[in-house]
């Protein structure tokens, strides 16, 4: 598990290689995230939009923008967590992806980034 902590939010990542939907033969591996999102901040906050970095060894890096997160833009009153679970197919076996969430606090109607920190994607029959 990865984590990062931008102002007051803490946003968790673990990875699991999807070996069930992968296709060795079409190079396309499949990995799922579950991203956990905590409030640590005074005030209440909503998630409005997102933007991913993914980057394989056998493709140029791909930006993936959107509102929310798979379909939703949580709101979190201080001390609450939210969690989710997708997944990203890349076309080798190791990868990675990074982004940025941008918030809105909703007192001060103020926006902000908030950093996902980068993950890892590796099948378990290459690590060490």
């Amino acid at each position: 598990m990865v984590w990062a902590i931008t102002k007051n939010i803490k946003v968790s990542v673990e990875v699991q290689f999807q070996q069930q939907h992968t296709d060795y033969s079409a190079q396309k591996f499949a990995y799922a995230y579950r991203i956990h999102i905590e409030n640590h901040g005074e005030h209440t906050v909503q998630l409005l939009n997102r933007i991913w970095i993914i980057k394989d060894t056998h493709a140029p890096h791909k930006a993936v923008t959107g509102e929310g997160v798979v379909g939703e833009q949580p709101i979190l009153q201080s001390g609450e967590s939210y969690s989710y679970s997708s997944w990203c197919p890349i076309e080798s076996p190791m990868g990675n992806m990074k982004g940025l969430y941008t918030f809105q606090d909703l007192e001060s109607k103020k926006t902000f980034k908030v950093r996902v920190p980068e993950f890892q994607f590796c099948p378990p029959y290459l690590k060490n």
